[in-house]
């Protein structure tokens, strides 16, 4: 029980003693952080656009109604 516990808490350890060392402050450490994952968000949301925009002229029916109902309701709320 020890050793699988040691085994899953140390990656997560050695990792963040690696990071804290590169960046001294916890302050610059948490900021890296929060933007890494930021930027991996965009990313995803990036990607995400790409196969919509892929999809939407693909000129599926079942896809095509889907998407435009969705964009149907947002314009309706007014984003």
């Amino acid at each position: 029980m020890q050793l699988r516990q040691s085994l899953t808490v140390q990656p997560a350890a050695s990792f963040l003693a690696t990071f804290t060392s590169f960046y001294p402050t916890k302050t610059l450490s948490y900021l890296f952080l929060w933007g890494f994952l930021w930027v991996s968000y965009g990313s995803l949301l990036g990607l995400y656009s790409i196969l919509i925009f892929f999809l939407h002229f693909q000129k599926l029916p079942e896809v095509d109604t889907y998407l435009g109902d969705i964009f149907y309701h947002f314009h309706k709320m007014g984003l």
